[in-house]
């Protein structure tokens, strides 16, 4: 995930994550493979294990960040993946399999024109998610 990350996103400004080994261990090859300097990372307490509106209000607190890469916990993230959606996920088959499930390892994209002070889910637009399973397979 972390060389898909790396190839196929925009580099993050600010990166918040949860104090949790399995969050910091996640993050770590991310970290090891970025050719551009990483911003510094935020451990966030107020992250770990919460819910999707904490994860929000968190998120509208990253005002000076333009990207922000965001590793936690489900099901506060896939909540907060499902808040953001500004389209019902019948509608897109790649919602509708987020929906179902946001496994470990799993990464979602949303663009806004807003800053995040303003945050809100109808500011938002669905781009991707991707599971480890789904590079695996184009692999094969």
């Amino acid at each position: 995930m972390a060389a898909h990350i790396i190839r196929a996103l925009p580099s993050p400004d600010a990166i918040i994550c949860s104090p949790a080994v399995r969050t910091r261990q996640t993050l770590q090859p991310y970290l090891a493979r970025s050719k551009h300097h990483p911003p510094a990372v935020i451990y966030d307490q107020d992250i770990y294990e919460a819910g999707h509106t904490v994860l929000f209000s968190v998120l509208r607190q990253s005002i000076a960040a333009k990207t922000v890469l965001m590793v936690g916990h489900n099901p506060g993230l896939q909540g907060l993946a499902l808040t953001l959606l500004n389209e019902p996920e019948a509608r897109n088959p790649l919602a509708m399999r987020m929906a179902q499930k946001f496994p470990t390892g799993a990464v979602c994209v949303f663009t806004t024109s807003e800053n995040w002070g303003t945050l809100s889910a109808k500011s938002t637009q669905f781009i991707s998610f991707t599971r480890p399973k789904d590079l695996d397979q184009n692999t094969k």
